[in-house]
């Protein structure tokens, strides 16, 4: 849902304009102030409010760093050989929807 900000006070983010009152997060609903913003699906949000992905492997959701593989997001300390935690190259299988090194199979 989006209206034009005619005249008068705004605020500018990005290549948007907002009335003040409007620029607030998504999630908690209080005033944007400080930044940058994190921006999920054309809306902006406090980082600490903005939905992080489920990890694939421990089921936790992620802050920082985020791996996507496998059609999942994974902390990058999660994204190992399922059997002997090394890191995993462009060589890698799956066993159980986990990801194995081919050596390790």
């Amino acid at each position: 849902y989006q209206r034009r900000v005619h005249g008068g006070e705004r605020k500018i983010y990005g290549d948007a304009n907002y009335h003040p009152l409007c620029f607030t997060c998504a999630g908690c609903n209080k005033a944007l102030t400080g930044g940058p913003f994190p921006s999920v699906q054309g809306v902006l949000w406090h980082d600490e409010c903005a939905p992080r992905s489920a990890c694939g492997k421990c089921g936790e959701r992620i802050a920082g760093r985020e791996i996507k593989a496998l059609g999942k997001s994974w902390h990058e300390a999660c994204f190992v050989c399922c059997k002997c935690g090394g890191a995993l190259t462009a060589a890698f299988g799956l066993k159980d929807g986990l990801p194995i090194h081919k050596a390790c199979k």
